[in-house]
């Protein structure tokens, strides 16, 4: 059989799933039974008839699809023209599985869970050596089994080289060296089981440096729900980054309250990086709603002493708008309280997506979730969050993402609020919605989209409104009564990566 293994993804990198299912089987005798086959796709640039067409030209037996927040609604305008048989699998199908199959009479198998170990069997399924009544964690029209048991990470064969091999022009790549997630959060499908699975320490270390010699690739995104969960394991892999030398960007994810003074001494040892910090909110019934302990004399210790160790550190902060029991005011607070936090260099605002097989989904009814109608998975509004408070906070975090791509102007309107003694929040607000021109026609994008309409509107909102940044910086001076004129002298050269980033996409959107 002709099987062919598809990611859809960013551009300049890979999606990992179809890379992980191949390297894992291929090890087995019944992969030689089969030809089996990768290829990856842009949400960007590749469209329905492209990827359809390329596809096609595979002439597969089967055709296997990762289906992710980001890629759904492509791959369900993809199947229909396929002629072959298809399986889905991937966080965005595990809970839905009958309903998928019922709208779309073409899929025909759904993986649910981690798939290494279920497409293994199914391998000998299209060899004709076993039953479909016999695979766990596979549904079909007439069958829905329970999940298979994961794979042990220490079956995983290293697979980078050889991607790079395939792959030769990527620039960015993801990298993971734990699954799993202590935290349970009601939006995620990550901490169903809350149990931590980790690569074999060898193999991590052996891996990475595979991609730290790869000249092309610049940013590694580290794609564990936090490194710090275990601090042993933690302290030998930044070991092994800081004496490798490497001058790439490599992103990290993790908890303040999981910093002690070893870490942050590593830390600050690493060469130019970013962190993220998931604060989410800071509202207590929200927080209690989602099941995610926030300690904030702990977070505040260590995240002090953290940007102390670290005064250069590129520092973002993750929240969360249209939580259940978290309204418009907790937003703003915890908006507020990001942009009081010192050495932040942007805030990512996201509106709540609640995944298929999460907490939120099954009981949505209990927490008056209503989710938007195009499949992408965002709340439209909850029993707290109303649908004029979603539209509000789409507003207040396209200002605050605009304020961050300065910082000149942000710094300037962070000094005159305390002059004032203002919240940050409020005279940003103020200050935006006093412009005497319109930053955006018709509705505000969401700042981290998750579909490629949404990341289309984003992009095309910020080629215009990046054109009148001068008039904005000139307006802030009228409005501040030219109190914090000297933090603005040199306001064009402190432009941040982010701006540059957006008259990029915008570029390619002819916002010019």
């Amino acid at each position: 059989m002709k099987i062919l293994l598809v990611g859809i993804y960013d551009t300049n990198t890979v999606s990992l799933a179809p890379q992980l299912l191949s390297a894992f089987v291929r090890q087995f005798p019944i992969a030689q039974k089969h030809e089996i086959q990768t290829c990856e796709f842009s949400i960007f640039s590749d469209s329905v008839n492209s990827i359809v067409s390329s596809i096609q030209d595979y002439n597969p037996d089967i055709a296997g699809f990762s289906c992710y927040i980001w890629n759904y609604n492509l791959i369900k305008k993809i199947t229909p023209h396929l002629n072959c048989t298809v399986l889905l699998g991937g966080p965005q199908v595990t809970g839905i599985e009958k309903q998928i199959l019922h709208a779309h009479p073409e899929i025909d198998i759904i993986v649910t869970g981690q798939g290494e170990r279920t497409f293994l069997s199914l391998l000998d399924y299209f060899a004709g050596k076993q039953s479909l009544h016999e695979i766990p964690g596979i549904t079909t029209d007439t069958i829905q089994n329970p999940p298979q048991e994961s794979a042990c990470l220490e079956k995983i064969p290293p697979f980078y080289q050889d991607l790079f091999d395939q792959h030769p022009d990527l620039t960015w790549i993801s990298f993971e060296t734990s699954r799993g997630c202590p935290m349970n959060c009601g939006y995620c499908t990550w901490s169903t089981s809350r149990k931590m699975r980790y690569y074999p320490l060898d193999s991590v270390l052996s891996e990475l440096d595979v991609i730290l010699r790869n000249p092309r690739i610049r940013e590694i995104y580290l794609c564990d729900s936090s490194l710090l969960v275990n601090k042993n394991r933690a302290k030998t892999i930044l070991d092994h980054i800081i004496d490798s030398g490497t001058d790439k960007v490599i992103r990290y994810e993790f908890s303040p309250e999981q910093l002690d003074d070893e870490i942050i001494e590593r830390m600050a040892r690493l060469p130019f990086n970013e962190f993220n910090f998931g604060i989410q909110t800071i509202t207590p019934s929200a927080l209690a709603q989602i099941g995610r302990p926030f300690d904030r004399n702990r977070f505040e210790q260590n995240y002090f002493k953290f940007i102390r160790a670290l005064p250069s550190a590129q520092v973002t902060i993750d929240l969360i708008y249209g939580l259940p029991g978290d309204d418009i005011h907790g937003y703003l607070d915890s908006i507020n309280y990001a942009m009081t936090l010192p050495g932040v260099s942007r805030i990512l605002t996201n509106p709540l997506i609640i995944l298929p097989g999460s907490r939120f989904f099954q009981q949505r009814k209990g927490y008056g979730i209503e989710l938007s109608e195009d499949d992408s998975f965002l709340l439209k509004k909850n029993s707290t969050f109303s649908c004029e408070n979603m539209a509000d906070a789409r507003r207040y975090s396209f200002y605050v993402n605009l304020l961050y791509l300065n910082t000149a102007l942000k710094n300037a309107l962070l000094q005159y609020a305390k002059e004032i003694k203002s919240e940050p929040i409020r005279c940003m607000i103020d200050f935006f919605e006093s412009l005497p021109f319109q930053l955006v026609e018709g509705t505000y994008p969401c700042t981290i989209p998750s579909i490629k309409e949404d990341f289309e509107h984003r992009n095309r909102a910020f080629g215009f409104v990046l054109k009148r940044y001068p008039d904005i910086v000139e307006y802030f001076r009228e409005y501040s009564n030219h109190h914090v004129d000297c933090l603005l002298s040199s306001y064009q050269s402190l432009f941040t990566t982010q701006y540059l980033k957006y008259k990029s996409y915008a570029l390619t959107m002819d916002c010019k």
